[in-house]
C-alpha cells in the first residue's frame, strides 16, 4: 500500500476507534459510550477465545490433538465469512461519506481497499483471540517446536482474509444485481436472505444425503468435517500443513494466496464501484408520481410510528437482512415442521433410543426465541434515527408514544411469526392441548421481554453520530449490551428446561419461564416509561 492509502486508512480507523475517543475526547457522554463499546468488544473476544479453548482441549482428550490447527482455522474463517457478509455492503456501498471520499484525491481502488481493510481490522482482534486460544491449547497438549508458535502467529492475520474477501465479493455481486432493479433494497434483501438461509440449512442437506446407517460421536463427526473442509479451502489446508507437518512451503503459499486474492478482489470490486453506488443512492426521479385517494390513510399515532419503523428497516438491505432474519426463519419453520417427523429425527440424534417426545414440546419455544429474540428492532432503533432525530423531537408527540410505536413494530415483526412457529412445532412434537397454551404464553412473554429490554438498551445507549448503519446494527453498544445477557440467560434456561424435562417437570419450568419473563418485561417497560420523561 502507498503512503496515501495508509493515511486514508489511518484516518478512518482513528475516527471509528473507541480507544481514540477515550484518549482525546473531553465529552463525557462520548467517553462513556466508547468505554461501553470497548467493554462489549473485550467481552466478545474473551467469550470466543474461551469457547475455542474448551473445544480444542476436548479434541485433545478424545485423541484428535492434531486437528486443533484445523479447528482454529475453520473457526476463524467461518466467523470472518459471517461477520463480513452481514456488514460488507454497509461499509462499501451507499455509506454516508461516500460523496466526500469520492471528491477527494483518492482513486477508487484506494477507497475500496481502505474501506475493506477498515472492516477487516475492526474484526481482527476477535479473530486473533480465537486463533491464539487454539494455539495455547495446542501448545499445552502437543508440545510443538518454537517454529510452530512463530508460524501460527504470523499466519493468523491472513486466515480471515480469504473468507472476508469471498463474503465481500458476494456482497458486491448482490449489490450489483440489486442496483439493476427498480426496487433495489427489496432485491438485495431477498438475495441476502437466500444466501443466509442456504448457509443455515446447508449442513442439514449434507447430513440428509451423506448420512450412513449409524451415527458417530460428535467429536468424530467434527473431526471428519474439519478434514473435509481443509481439503477444499486452500488457506486452511496450507495452515494445517504448516503447523502439523511443519511445511515451510505451505506457510509461504498460505500468505501468498491470501495476498493475491486480496489484490484481485479489490481490482474486481473497483471496476463497477462508482456505477453501483450511483444506482443505489439515486431513486426513480424520472417517474411521475400520481396521488390517488388512497395515498393518505388515517392511522393512530402508535401505528403511524410503527409504519415509519417498517419503512426505515425495509429501506436498508443491511437492516432488513439483520433485523428481519428471525421473522423469516420462523415463517420457514412454520411451513416446514408440519411435514417433518420429529420422532424419527430425535431418535436418530439419540442413537435410536425410543421415548415420548411430547415433553420436549415445551423446549421448542425457547429454540424459537433464539431466532426472534437475538436482535430485536428496538435495540438499534433509537440510534438509527441518526441526524434525523430532530424531526421526531420537533413533533407534538411525547417520547413514550414514539417508543410504544417502535415496540409495536417489533412485536408485529417478530412475535406473530414466533407464535405461528411455536404452534407448528407443538403439532410436530405431538403436544397436548395445555402444552399448546403454555408454549404460546412462553413465546409471548419472551417476545415482550425482548422488546422492552431492547428498547431500554436502545434508549440508554443511543448513538446518533454514526456514519455506517453497520456500526449501529452490528457493533453498537445498545446491541452488544442487549445481546450478551440475553444470550447467556437463554442458554441457561435451555439447559434448565432440558433438566426439568428429564425429571418430568416441564410444565413447572414453563410456568417459571412465563412468570420470570413476564415480570422482567413489565419492569423494563416501567424503565422505558421513566426514560421517556
Amino acid at each position: 500500500m502507498t503512503r496515501k492509502d495508509l493515511s486514508l486508512l489511518k484516518t478512518m480507523l482513528a475516527s471509528k476507534s473507541c480507544i481514540n475517543v477515550l484518549r482525546h475526547s473531553k465529552d463525557k457522554k462520548k467517553r462513556n459510550r466508547a468505554a461501553l463499546d470497548l467493554f462489549s468488544i473485550v467481552l466478545f473476544v474473551v467469550m470466543g477465545a474461551s469457547y475455542i479453548y474448551v473445544i480444542s482441549y476436548s479434541f485433545y482428550q478424545m485423541g484428535y490433538g492434531k486437528m486443533i490447527p484445523s479447528l482454529s482455522a475453520v473457526s476463524v474463517s467461518s466467523l470472518a465469512l459471517i461477520l463480513t457478509y452481514t456488514k460488507s455492503n454497509g461499509y462499501l456501498y451507499a455509506f454516508k461519506e461516500y460523496d466526500i471520499l469520492m471528491a477527494m484525491p483518492f482513486t477508487v481502488k484506494q477507497i475500496v481497499s481502505s474501506r475493506f481493510l477498515l472492516m477487516y481490522l475492526k474484526d481482527l482482534p476477535l479473530h486473533f483471540a480465537i486463533s491464539l486460544a487454539g494455539l495455547i491449547a495446542y501448545g499445552m497438549t502437543m508440545d510443538p517446536s518454537i517454529w510452530i508458535y512463530i508460524a501460527w502467529i504470523i499466519m493468523t492475520p491472513f486466515l480471515p482474509l480469504l473468507p472476508s474477501l469471498l463474503a465481500t465479493l458476494l456482497g458486491a455481486l448482490i449489490a450489483n444485481i440489486g442496483s439493476r432493479f427498480k426496487h433495489k433494497t427489496l432485491i438485495q434483501t431477498i438475495l441476502s436472505f437466500a444466501v443466509i438461509i442456504f448457509s443455515f440449512f446447508f449442513r442439514y442437506f449434507l447430513d440428509l444425503f451423506f448420512r450412513g446407517e449409524g451415527t458417530n460421536a460428535m467429536i468424530d463427526q467434527s473431526s471428519q468435517a474439519l478434514s473435509s473442509i481443509s481439503n477444499y479451502i486452500p488457506t486452511i489446508r496450507f495452515f494445517e500443513n504448516a503447523i502439523v507437518k511443519e511445511s515451510i512451503l505451505s506457510f509461504f503459499l498460505m500468505i501468498l494466496i491470501s495476498l493475491i486474492t486480496f489484490l484481485v478482489s479489490i481490482l474486481f470490486i473497483s471496476r463497477n464501484y462508482g456505477k453501483i453506488n450511483s444506482k443505489l443512492t439515486t431513486g426513480d426521479r424520472h417517474k411521475k408520481k400520481k396521488i390517488t385517494s388512497n395515498a393518505y390513510k388515517k392511522r393512530s399515532m402508535i401505528s403511524s410510528i410503527a409504519f415509519k419503523e417498517f419503512k426505515r428497516v425495509t429501506a436498508s438491505a443491511l437492516c432488513a437482512s439483520n433485523l428481519g432474519l428471525g421473522a423469516v426463519m420462523s415463517i420457514l419453520v412454520t411451513i416446514i415442521l408440519p411435514f417433518v417427523d420429529m420422532k424419527k429425527i430425535i431418535s436418530s440424534l439419540s442413537e435410536g433410543a425410543q421415548f415420548d417426545i411430547s415433553p420436549l414440546a415445551l423446549v421448542w419455544p425457547i429454540l424459537v426465541y433464539f431466532f426472534v429474540g437475538m436482535l430485536p428492532t428496538t435495540a438499534p432503533s433509537p440510534s438509527l434515527e441518526g441526524k434525523n432525530e430532530w424531526i421526531l423531537d420537533s413533533l407534538p408527540i411525547d417520547k413514550l408514544t414514539i417508543y410504544k410505536g417502535k415496540m409495536c413494530f417489533n412485536l408485529c415483526l417478530n412475535m406473530i411469526p414466533a407464535v405461528l412457529a411455536v404452534i407448528s412445532g407443538m403439532y410436530a412434537f405431538r403436544a397436548r392441548w395445555y402444552e399448546y397454551i403454555l408454549g404460546v404464553f412462553m413465546i409471548v412473554s419472551m417476545c415482550l421481554f425482548s422488546t422492552t429490554y431492547g428498547m431500554h438498551c436502545g434508549i440508554r445507549h443511543r448513538r446518533l453520530d454514526w456514519d455506517d448503519e453497520a456500526e449501529v446494527v452490528k457493533q453498537g453498544a445498545a446491541v452488544s449490551l442487549y445481546l450478551l445477557p440475553n444470550m447467556i440467560v437463554s442458554m441457561i434456561l435451555m439447559s434448565g428446561m432440558g433438566v426439568l424435562v428429564y425429571m418430568g417437570g416441564s410444565v413447572i419450568g414453563a410456568a417459571i419461564i412465563i412468570a420470570v419473563y413476564g415480570i422482567l418485561a413489565f419492569l423494563f417497560y416501567l424503565s422505558v416509561k421513566r426514560l421517556a420523561r
